[in-house]
C-alpha cells in the first residue's frame, strides 16, 4: 500500500512518470538530504506528541506543538 503525501500528489501532478519512478520503482530510494531527514524527524515527533503525548525534544517541534491544538 502506498501512503500518499503532499509531495506525492505534487510530483504526480507535475509528471506521472516521475512519480512512478520515484515512489513505486523497484530501485532503492536515495537517502534524504539533511533538511529532509530533519523535517521527517520533526514530523515524527509531532505525530508522537499527538498520538502518544510524548513531549517533542527538537526545538522546532516544540515551537510547532504550541501552535496546534493539544492532543
Amino acid at each position: 500500500m502506498i501512503q500518499l503525501s503532499a509531495s506525492h500528489i505534487s510530483t504526480y501532478e507535475m509528471c506521472p512518470r516521475k512519480w512512478a519512478f520515484t515512489y513505486i520503482s523497484d530501485r532503492p530510494r536515495p537517502e534524504p538530504n539533511k533538511q529532509a531527514a530533519y523535517g521527517s524527524l520533526v514530523h515524527k515527533e509531532l505525530e508522537n506528541w499527538l498520538l502518544k503525548r510524548e513531549t517533542p525534544k527538537e526545538l522546532v517541534a516544540q515551537a510547532i506543538a504550541k501552535l496546534i491544538p493539544p492532543p
